[in-house]
């Protein structure tokens, strides 16, 4: 991206002429640059950006710009204080575009600035603390065991706090499973020795280990497993067996005195070993189905399983390989919370 002058008042008080190249507009632009400007209230001033466009290459140019106003520097302690006084505190943390996005990677899986000293902080002082993330992708929770409870809430639009306040009253039973495994650390994710690479090369040598499937190949233990979730009421698995070769008949019951969901999931595994490449996955997901279950209730569920569930595709032949042997199927409601396996041979 060409370079970027802002001038304020006739004065230049930011120029990225030097900044390096990367960050925003899929690493075509530059890294952010910021500058301090003392204002006053009322005081009129001329604001002037200058885009030093070159029309070569793609011919494009764009900037983002923007200003924080002045911090109350006694917030934190505010928060803290008012938290001492309360029976629940509610304490909303998160992301937004200016940390993450599909246009770079982000170096750690952190909140942005002092979030985890505020939940921390809180958690001494409040009687119960419940935490909501409201994040796009993973980030670090060093406070889990400190607070009562947290919802990972995503990015879910503009009726957010009418869902949320569904949800913390108990209207609505969450009934949300991770689409993705949360790792304990940066550290601990299937690309960090990789990524990103080495002289202008990235390989991609996970394979096909990726998510759950590296997580649970090699024994890492995750801070929450793909698929997992809870709600108000306690829905377990009581029994499962085979329908078929693409079918699991399971047996679902809720202990508790209101209606409550939960997410059968079916991973097969291949329990013949020898001569898998090594990048072959412990474990995959090959159904799952979403159930409501009455209070005190029992309700036997049929979970179809993927019409490809035993079959893997090769790229040297460019053709499906049909598994054969013994494989296990394994029912849960995570990839780490197995409660049935069930023997098949094909």
């Amino acid at each position: 991206m060409a370079p970027v002058r802002v001038i304020l008042d006739g004065v230049v008080i930011i120029d990225n002429a030097d900044a390096p190249q990367g960050g925003s507009f899929f690493g075509m632009g530059k890294h952010e640059v910021t500058t301090v400007v003392s204002l006053e209230a009322g005081q009129a001033l001329s604001f002037v950006v200058e885009v030093r466009h070159t029309p070569t290459g793609a011919g494009l140019s764009g900037l983002t710009i923007g200003a924080m106003p002045p911090e109350n520097e006694n917030m934190m302690a505010e928060a803290i204080n008012i938290a001492a006084a309360c029976d629940v505190s509610i304490v909303v943390v998160g992301t937004n575009d200016d940390w993450e996005s599909e246009g770079w990677d982000r170096d750690t899986i952190a909140l942005p600035g002092d979030q985890d000293y505020l939940v921390s902080e809180v958690a001494k002082v409040s009687k119960r603390t419940i935490v909501i993330v409201n994040a796009g992708s993973p980030v670090s929770m060093p406070w889990l065991n400190d607070v009562e409870a947290v919802i990972y809430a995503w990015f879910p639009g503009q009726e957010f706090g009418d869902s949320l306040v569904d949800l913390l009253v108990g209207d609505v039973e969450p009934s949300g499973r991770l689409p993705v495994t949360l790792p304990r650390r940066l550290e601990d994710t299937p690309a960090f020795e990789h990524h990103p690479g080495r002289n202008g090369v990235a390989k991609y040598l996970e394979g096909r280990l990726i998510g759950y499937r590296w997580y649970d190949t090699v024994g890492r233990e995750p801070m929450f497993p793909f698929g997992f979730g809870l709600g108000y009421a306690h829905v377990s698995i009581l029994d499962a067996s085979k329908s078929g070769t693409h079918g699991v008949d399971v047996a679902v019951h809720n202990e508790s005195p209101r209606a409550g969901v939960q997410v059968v999931q079916v991973y097969a595994h291949r329990k013949d070993r020898a001569g898998l490449p090594s990048d072959e996955p412990e474990q995959k997901l090959v159904g799952y189905s979403r159930v409501k279950v009455a209070a005190h209730g029992t309700t036997m569920l049929h979970v179809d399983l993927d019409p490809d569930a035993y079959r893997t595709w090769d790229p040297e032949t460019s053709a499906w390989a049909q598994w054969t042997g013994n494989i296990e199927l394994r029912v849960g409601t995570s990839s780490r919370h197995i409660a049935h396996r069930i023997a098949i041979t094909l």
